[in-house]
């Protein structure tokens, strides 16, 4: 009984850790992602688009601590709440990305990088 208990966590725990962060998803009619409000759990706008080496104002505008995080890249804007900042997308390279919050992984968005 303990030796199925014990693979069965290393199971949960190895299916948790692997990967290396959500797919970005397709979205319709991007945004120019000039500014960026971290609002009730959620991005607005959610789908951004961008040139390489943008920069974004980040505004939290909630009573919670949020990150804009671009998966698979360098750049992570840790927020406070109630608190704005502004944010490079400098080093990121065309494509399109996934990101998210560290502290609320339902937090998600769709960047588009392209070159103009």
């Amino acid at each position: 009984m303990i030796e199925r208990f014990a693979l069965s966590l290393l199971v949960v725990i190895g299916v948790g850790c692997s990967g290396s962060g959500p797919e970005p998803e397709a979205c319709t009619d991007p945004v120019p992602a000039d500014t960026v409000r971290l609002e009730d759990f959620a991005f607005d706008p959610a789908c951004l688009i961008a040139a390489p080496g943008a920069s974004l104002r980040l505004e939290n505008v909630g009573e919670t601590p949020h990150t804009f995080t671009v998966e698979s890249t360098d750049v992570s804007f840790d927020l406070p709440a109630g608190t704005d900042a502004e944010g490079s997308l400098s080093g990121v390279e065309p494509g399109r990305y996934a990101v998210t919050c560290v502290y609320h992984p339902q937090m998600t968005a769709t960047l588009t990088v392209e070159s103009q």
